[in-house]
């Protein structure tokens, strides 16, 4: 969880991706999160095709850091996109560590 805190801190323009629905994003989220909901498999290209600036920072994360933030960073990946990194244990890991969270 440090690390991503560093990375922040480092790249205090990053964009933080959150991965989750909205409903999750709506029970808490990070400082400054934007909410791409990738829940649904037919979408979630559409979804991320919204995002356009391949040479900015994105901190991605989702629930766990699995399915959702594999999906994003695998496009990210495919799509040329220079800068993408991912929270270890997602939200909840960052929740449970007791960083900063936003309702």
């Amino acid at each position: 969880m440090d690390e991503a805190e560093k990375f922040l801190a480092e790249h205090p323009d990053a964009i933080i991706l959150d991965t989750r629905a909205p409903r999750e994003f709506e029970a808490g989220h990070l400082p400054n999160a934007q909410n791409y909901n990738l829940t649904e498999d037919d979408k979630y290209k559409e979804v991320l095709a919204t995002i356009t600036d391949k040479t900015k920072w994105y901190l991605v994360h989702s629930a766990v850091g699995h399915y959702r933030t594999v999906r994003a960073l695998e496009y990210f990946e495919a799509n040329g996109f220079e800068h993408a990194v991912a929270i270890d244990g997602g939200y909840n890991a960052w929740a449970a560590a007791g960083k900063p969270t936003v309702k």
